[in-house]
């Protein structure tokens, strides 16, 4: 096992299922998900199976949730997460478990959510009647050759460019102000880029070196020193395989946790026996509290050849709280961490995967009036059958009502008891939800009561005490009008389950996962170290020249050679609204706009005046999806006015789909204004679609020979 390395793989998948009252599984019966696969990998399929009533009768009351491996695998670490997911797309119950997969293996909770729950708050768990579960996925040790390759968007937006722009500013040495000695080496870099990714560096510069410019660090090698600033200026690091236990320190000291991370998972990939034991005493000693779990679930799989190993002998053995460490996690197979989660920062977008577990329910109604209801002799014996009947022409499944005027049993003299039957012989059991409901003389339902059952052969289902008989014939209450009795019986049945599934294909932005957006937010907010002002109808941002001129041409423009806005630290824009100004220099800072989608065509412009590529097709994807007969036309003219080619190609070919109804809400004329050429390029579109529609098609050369 020596040298064996691995890849950590992740996927998501999302469950939907309709009508959940509708589902009587009784215990032991559970509902599966379609299957899904691992990223690129389809020999790791999965599946999720739901218990409604519990897996065994002591969890009865409670939603059981396993996570299945469909495959023939053996020995596969993962880790996984489930999670019911609110209304508003929250995380709720959210419950976390590492374990080893082997062929067709099942992991899960008996008891992940009592079922009261759900109904006690449908509307935040269950609304229209649907429970979505989320499962969040890990696979911990598969080998390394596995790629996660992601979906072309179908936009085509560039890759967040902050590590390219401030691996530029870092080596082209603009506007430093501070200069770092490392042994022989010195090193140029910006006190507000440090002090907003360290908080070791920020401490330095706000109290006992505020006003100096330079710094003496002898904690760290000259190399590792690179790699560090390489890091807190892009985000990443080019050499962490090769320097991951100096780097890791590093990480630790300066408070730098993502770098932190991506050692421990650089670590963790070079796992062996022989090193595992000094591994393990590194993430001890710097607290990487994921790479020392990791590792101690390694050394408990490898444990023979662990202990035969030097690192071991010479060092694990002389450190008996690890030892402990060790034990424990033996002890106790898997570890799980249950907590309700209803921050916004967890709210679910997409997952890779999804599985919808629908029902083809058939609705019916029927309306029954016993007349001279008054005259009906009490008599348990009897019966008043209605007529039957079924839904539209389908009488594969024909139904009933049957009334009984003093109550069906000692229990119920007095009352009607009123029944739902199934005449035919179902093959299966019938699943019903159905509303029994009494007319007044208004013509309203009233008395209504609710029911969901299973039906099997000539079986009736309702209430021995529907109504007492007292109040039913008090004229004041009006349910006999000329002594006629109005039943109505409202039913869904359950047809048929079908579960469908798939991969997620959304335009989807794979943002890098760092904390330069909250480094670079607080920076902003904080207005330390700032050095230049916008100002917009009066509205001031403080900004900083480095950020500003290293994320936008435009301003590199200004604030690298002598022009009025350096020299007075102010820039002046004019026709831009300071909400518009605020949120372009946000996403400046964090390459993220919060409310790009309330004012996509305004931040379009703007973007589009400062070189802000990334920002500009963000704006389009968001205008795509908000895309309507009524504002088509105005989209096309934006578009145009400032070259975004991507929106206005999809627009066209919008146009060109729903033309009738633009020519419905819009004057063509009027919307293209002083574009004319538009209409020209629209008329462009509608010819090319029809040459293409008529092309003629070339035959299957196979199938003409067989012909």
């Amino acid at each position: 096992m020596d040298g064996e390395t691995f890849k950590f793989i992740k996927t998501s998948f999302l469950w939907t299922i309709d009508n959940f009252s509708l589902h009587l599984e009784d215990v032991g019966e559970r509902i599966e998900s379609s299957t899904f696969s691992t990223p690129d990998k389809d020999d790791l399929k999965w599946k999720l199976e739901l218990y409604p009533h519990g897996k065994r009768f002591e969890c009865e009351g409670f939603l059981s949730l396993y996570l299945t491996l469909e495959s023939d695998c053996s020995d596969i670490d993962i880790e996984f997460k489930f999670s019911i997911l609110s209304s508003t797309r929250k995380k709720f119950n959210s419950m976390e478990i590492v374990s080893t997969f082997v062929n067709n293996s099942s992991w899960g909770y008996t008891k992940f959510f009592p079922k009261s729950s759900l109904f006690e708050k449908k509307a935040t768990f269950l609304p229209n009647d649907q429970l979505t579960i989320f499962c969040e996925i890990t696979v911990l040790n598969y080998p390394e050759d596995i790629v996660d390759l992601n979906n072309d968007p179908l936009f085509k937006v560039s890759e967040c460019s902050w590590s390219q722009d401030m691996n530029l500013l870092l080596e082209s040495h603009n506007f430093s102000d501070v200069t770092i000695h490392v042994g022989d080496r010195m090193f140029q870099a910006h006190k507000n880029i440090l002090a907003a990714r360290s908080s070791l560096f920020e401490a330095m510069f706000e109290h006992e070196m505020k006003d100096q410019n330079w710094i003496n660090i002898t904690d760290v090698e000259p190399t590792v020193m690179q790699e560090l600033l390489r890091f807190m200026y892009t985000g990443s690091s080019r050499n962490v395989e090769g320097m991951a236990e100096k780097l890791l320190a590093g990480a630790a000291n300066y408070g730098l946790e993502r770098l932190k991370v991506l050692c421990e998972m650089s670590l963790a990939s070079a796992l062996s026996p022989n090193n595992a034991g000094d591994v393990l005493v590194l993430a001890d000693r710097y607290q990487a509290k994921q790479l020392k779990a990791f590792t101690i679930r390694f050394i408990n799989t490898h444990s023979l050849a662990v202990i035969e190993s030097e690192g071991w002998k010479s060092n694990l053995s002389q450190k008996p709280h690890l030892i402990t460490d060790i034990l424990m996690t033996e002890f106790y197979k898997f570890s799980i961490c249950c907590e309700i989660v209803s921050s916004e920062t967890n709210k679910i977008e997409t997952s890779k995967y999804w599985s919808h577990t629908k029902d083809k329910v058939s609705s019916f109604l029927f309306k029954w009036t016993i007349n001279r209801y008054s005259l009906r002799k009490p008599n348990r014996q009897s019966c008043i059958q209605s007529p039957i009947f079924f839904r539209n022409n389908d009488k594969s499944l024909k139904w009933r009502l049957e009334a009984y005027v003093d109550g069906l049993d000692d229990e119920s003299i007095g009352f009607l008891s009123l029944f739902l039957k199934l005449e035919t012989s179902a093959k299966t059991e019938v699943i019903s939800k159905f509303e029994l409901a009494l007319i007044n003389e208004n013509g309203d339902r009233t008395n209504n009561k609710k029911f969901i059952y299973k039906f099997t052969n000539s079986q009736k289902k309702g209430s021995n005490a529907f109504v007492k008989n007292d109040f039913l014939c008090d004229k004041k209450n009006g349910l006999l009008p000329e002594d006629n009795l109005t039943i109505v019986c409202d039913i869904k049945v359950i047809e048929e389950t079908i579960v469908t599934g798939g991969k997620n294909v959304t335009i989807q932005f794979q943002e890098p996962k760092s904390r330069w957006s909250e480094d670079m937010r607080s920076l902003l907010e904080s207005h330390k170290f700032s050095d230049v002002a916008l100002k917009a109808c009066g509205h001031k941002v403080l900004a900083h020249k480095n950020i500003l001129a290293a994320r936008s041409p435009v301003f590199a423009a200004m604030f690298e050679h002598d022009m009025k806005e350096n020299r007075e630290s102010l820039v002046e824009i004019e026709d831009m609204e300071p909400e518009v100004l605020e949120e372009m220099v946000r996403f400046i800072y964090t390459g993220q706009s919060p409310k790009l989608d309330s004012m996509a065509d305004r931040l379009l412009p703007a973007a589009d005046m400062y070189g802000l590529e990334r920002l500009k097709a963000m704006c389009e994807v968001s205008l795509a999806s908000t895309l309507t007969s009524e504002n088509a036309m105005k989209v096309l003219v934006l578009a145009d006015t400032h070259n975004a080619l991507q929106i206005k190609t999809h627009t066209m070919s919008f146009i060109y789909e729903n033309f009738d109804e633009i020519l419905k809400t819009e004057d063509l004329c009027l919307e293209t204004g002083t574009q004319p050429q538009l209409l020209t390029e629209i008329y462009l579109t509608f010819a090319l679609k029809r040459v293409q529609y008529f092309l003629p098609v070339e035959e299957d050369s196979t199938k003409r020979s067989a012909t």
